[in-house]
């Protein structure tokens, strides 16, 4: 297994973090409960403008749903915010957060919330009130409130103030989104099921023309092709023709967006029914052509890599309908290797054991048999085989049958199970530890540690697809995100000290393990970002 360190000690805390958040997650200093909840708009036509949070139109109708909930509790001092989150066209429906403290149930919010809207008490606005969806998300922080910012603050267009380090940092902390606009951030290599942003922001393939801004910049909403039909092509076509379309990117999201709830139906990862030729022989000037089909829902898009890298720019790729080809013409020998095939979508995980195609153009450099002891079925000198390394079971190895690819760690798998543990020194998952998961940002968080842990160290065990005793990942990078927060009075860290922060080990392994250094000190109330290399 692969682990990552975090140590908690109680007596001074030597600095250590209250909260430990595993890539974009934000630290509370003070919990309150957040609801989420959508609502339909009877008497307001979808237009494109709402999809822009910085529009004058999304903007005064998110103004008027936020008042008309707010007036409901207006003599509850518990309900202290409502924000809306975004629009989806289908005669209008407002997502929303909603903010209390524990002096009002979650029962007692849906209870008023239906009945104003039942008896149509909203002032403003009109709601379906057949089409109503509440629900608690993990504790959180209230806003804060409206004042000048301080010199060390970003004061965003809402007259909302953030840490300024929290601009640009890859997500949202305004809640209007104005922290993440006109940024360009740091180049880094997207993953195979990733798309670069015109501001080198990377987002899931599924979430380009989707109808929501994910690049921050819009650049992912830009050149949709339309489609013939009644809904837009960012749009997913219910089956109630009363209420037509949502947004696509509200498709297999757990909420029903449709009125007859079909955007959430047959919600199913890929399966590719179509492999790749698995071998091709070609001359140099001669046309590749790789041709590879999936089936799932929504429908996957197919994407390639070559010998687990990117591919040239040069080459030609398409996606259409879950069917995806490949086209290189006049191939030379620089171009032979293994083409992967991969299906993704938002349910799917993708799998480094996809179906792929070993390309060779004639021509090609004789391969080297590598000597005892060492290995590499590709080399083309003694200097390119590589010595093995078993944790000392064995000094004899050959080259496994696997593609190199980079796949990004679910956070969760079957009915929501964390895929990544809270560890002791001993490996034990730490009982009664509450996680919160966003999967969209591929983030998990852990609150309140000090409270809920023992004086040790603790490290993330990755998902179970890597633990065992076979070979199921090697070689690559780790890149991982980190971001804390201290308790008041606790001063950041200034030293390193000796614990390893990744652990690689083998339960047969002869008590042989890999570890791992960060060669920096986390720092608190920013994300850490961390490329570590994974060699023998």
């Amino acid at each position: 297994g692969i682990y990552t360190e975090y140590s908690s000690e109680n007596d001074g805390n030597q600095g250590y973090s209250n909260d430990v958040a595993l890539s974009f997650c934000k630290a509370a200093a003070a919990e309150v409960n957040r609801y989420s909840g959508r609502i339909r708009l009877t008497e307001e036509n979808f237009i494109p403008a709402l999809t822009d949070k910085n529009s004058t139109q999304f903007q005064e109708l998110a103004t008027n749903v936020s008042d008309a909930i707010e007036e409901i509790f207006q003599n509850e001092t518990a309900v202290m915010e409502v924000r809306v989150i975004s629009f989806a066209s289908g005669s209008v429906i407002a997502v929303f957060e909603l903010f209390s403290d524990d002096t009002i149930t979650q029962s007692q919010i849906e209870s008023r919330l239906s009945q104003a809207i039942s008896t149509g008490q909203l002032s403003q606005i009109r709601v379906d009130p057949t089409f109503i969806s509440f629900s608690k998300n993990e504790a959180t922080t209230p806003s804060p409130t409206l004042k000048p910012c301080s010199n060390h603050e970003f004061s965003c267009r809402n007259g909302q103030c953030i840490n300024s380090t929290l601009r640009c940092n890859g997500m949202p902390d305004c809640t209007d989104y104005s922290d993440e606009s006109n940024c360009v951030y740091p180049p880094r290599e997207c993953s195979v099921q990733q798309s670069r942003c015109q501001n080198n922001r990377c987002i899931g393939l599924y979430s380009i023309c989707d109808g929501r801004d994910d690049c921050y910049d819009n650049s992912d909403e830009k050149n949709c092709v339309e489609k013939p039909g009644a809904c837009r092509s960012v749009e997913f076509a219910c089956r109630n023709s009363s209420s037509p379309c949502t947004l696509l990117a509200y498709q297999c999201d757990g909420f029903a967006d449709c009125m007859d709830n079909s955007d959430e139906i047959g919600c199913a990862p890929p399966t590719i029914i179509e492999d790749p030729i698995s071998n091709q022989d070609l001359a140099s000037g001669q046309t590749l052509n790789l041709r590879c089909g999936a089936i799932g829902v929504p429908t996957p898009i197919i994407t390639w890599t070559w010998d687990g890298g990117d591919l040239p720019a040069y080459v030609q790729m398409t996606s259409i309908n879950g069917v995806g080809t490949l086209t290189i013409r006049n191939v030379s020998e620089s171009n032979s290797g293994r083409y992967t095939c991969y299906a993704i979508n938002k349910v799917a995980t993708v799998n480094v054991n996809s179906p792929s195609a070993a390309v060779v153009v004639t021509g090609s450099t004789t391969v080297h048999n590598c000597s005892s002891g060492t290995f590499n079925d590709i080399a083309t000198r003694a200097g390119a085989c590589e010595e093995c390394f078993c944790f000392g079971v064995s000094t004899e190895c050959s080259s496994a049958l696997l593609n190199v690819s980079e796949v990004a760690m679910p956070i969760t798998g079957a009915g929501g199970r964390s895929n990544i543990a809270l560890v002791n020194s001993q490996m034990i998952e730490s009982n009664g530890t509450q996680y919160s998961y966003n999967t969209a940002a591929e983030s998990i968080t852990v609150r309140n540690i000090d409270a809920t842990l023992q004086p040790d160290t603790y490290y993330w065990r990755i998902p179970d697809q890597y633990i065992g005793n076979w070979l199921t990942a090697y070689g690559g990078v780790a890149r991982f995100y980190i971001q804390y927060s201290l308790r008041t009075g606790i001063a950041a860290p200034v030293t390193q000290d000796t614990i390893h922060d990744i652990i690689i080990s083998v339960r047969e392994g002869n008590g042989i393990f890999l570890a791992y250094k960060f060669p920096k000190i986390a720092a608190p109330d920013i994300v850490n970002y961390y490329e570590v290399p994974v060699e023998q």
